[in-house]
């Protein structure tokens, strides 16, 4: 049986920040959360900390689409921001795209 995929997309991040900046960090991407939310095609953008490694910061994006998020990202680099995020990080980010693979709903 052939799966039905859908055209949302799930975007991760997991981001390494330097060790005595993630105050500083949280304060700054905090400031451009309501932007990211707010932003066309955006379902859902969350800011999660590791519990056992608090340098370690998960972000999870909900899109309506992968040309939602390409645009958004295009924006954001475009922007500088990720630029600006770059002194923060110890190690280089780790982004993953899931679609699903299945639609949402009763059968």
């Amino acid at each position: 049986m052939p799966l039905s995929v859908a055209l949302s997309l799930v975007v991760t991040s997991e981001l390494s920040i330097r060790e005595g900046k993630l105050d500083e960090f949280l304060s700054l991407v905090n400031t451009g959360l309501e932007v990211s939310r707010n932003f066309s095609g955006n379902q859902s953008f969350d800011i999660y900390l590791e519990k056992e490694n608090s340098g370690k910061v998960l972000f999870i994006e909900r899109w309506e689409s992968e040309q939602h998020f390409q645009k958004y990202f295009l924006w954001r680099l475009e922007q500088g921001d990720l630029d600006d995020l770059e002194p923060y990080f110890s190690a280089p980010p780790v982004m993953r795209q899931y679609g699903a693979a299945s639609k949402a709903g009763p059968n």
